[in-house]
């Protein structure tokens, strides 16, 4: 029998013995989860004596987070800009990186009114969609993935979040399936960007655990870049509305060679904007 206090320093010591960086961090997040309790309640109740089902609960957790399972998948959500996101293995959990996206949406359409029509391709759990629905309140969505185990993940999520009036998801290899006539005013892109060679390097908790499909860019990175973008300005009249921002998160080392392809299809590079390590992150793109 041990106390609450007695369980988060041995779960702790026992991550930071397998080599997880957030050890103290994870530890808080697996025994709140596992007990449902809340993290005010981790001090709180300090004292506590768990018991033996309560216990066994945070040791299997714990069990899975040594073997490098990703701690969004053994919760099952994963917070994002201001609200909470169902995940599973089927979609890449989302990071605080991209949430300089949404960052970068407001500064260049800080009109939050207006009744834009809002295209996010290889939208996985729906987080930058919905996340751009919570912030334009009269605007509408499609969210396109070429899964439909994905699809099915940003649907709950919209459901959940109340937006799922406002938000219509569809299976499609990018923009194959999507109506020519959609006049997208806002486009959202986060896909695959990692060299094919690199994904061996990757973290345990990414190349074992996440979508392979979400991360393989092909032998550069830039496959996905390439084929979107000559997709969306194959013809100017499709797909886009008169005035479209278009907002592509890309890899280390990528925005110069992401604002080239654009320029060579046509469209003009507005901006770089870093994410919170200072690395460029979102290319920015509009029509000349």
């Amino acid at each position: 029998m041990v106390t609450l206090a007695e369980q988060l320093k041995l779960t702790t010591d026992r991550l930071q013995v397998a080599g997880i960086d957030t050890a103290a961090l994870d530890a808080r997040v697996l025994i709140s989860h596992a007990l449902n309790l809340s993290q005010e309640s981790l001090v709180r109740d300090a004292a506590r004596t768990l018991s033996a089902e309560e216990t066994n609960a945070v040791e299997q957790l714990v069990a899975r987070r040594v073997l490098r399972e990703p701690v969004s998948h053994l919760t099952g959500v994963r917070g994002f800009w201001k609200d909470t996101f169902k995940v599973t293995h089927d979609v890449l959990t989302p990071r605080p990186d991209s949430e300089t996206m949404i960052e970068g949406l407001l500064k260049f359409r800080p009109d939050t009114m207006r009744d834009y029509t809002i295209l996010d391709l290889g939208t996985g759990s729906g987080c930058l969609l919905l996340s751009a629905l919570r912030e334009y309140e009269n605007a509408r969505g499609v969210g396109v993935d070429v899964s439909r185990a994905a699809l099915d993940v940003a649907r709950g999520n919209a459901a959940r979040l109340e937006l799922a009036s406002r938000a219509t998801f569809i299976e499609s290899d990018w923009l194959e399936s999507v109506d020519k006539n959609l006049r997208a005013d806002i486009v959202l892109m986060n896909p695959p960007y990692i060299p094919t060679h690199d994904i061996t390097t990757l973290a345990h908790e990414v190349r074992d655990h996440e979508p392979h499909l979400a991360l393989d860019g092909g032998q550069d990175g830039l496959d996905c870049y390439r084929k979107i973008i000559s997709q969306l300005t194959s013809q100017f009249s499709l797909y886009l509305s008169n005035h479209p921002l278009i907002l592509i998160e890309v890899g280390v080392s990528q925005a110069t060679a992401v604002a080239e392809i654009g320029r060579t299809n046509g469209l003009k590079l507005t901006s770089i904007l870093p994410d919170l390590a200072g690395i460029a992150r979102i290319v920015v793109l509009e029509l000349p």
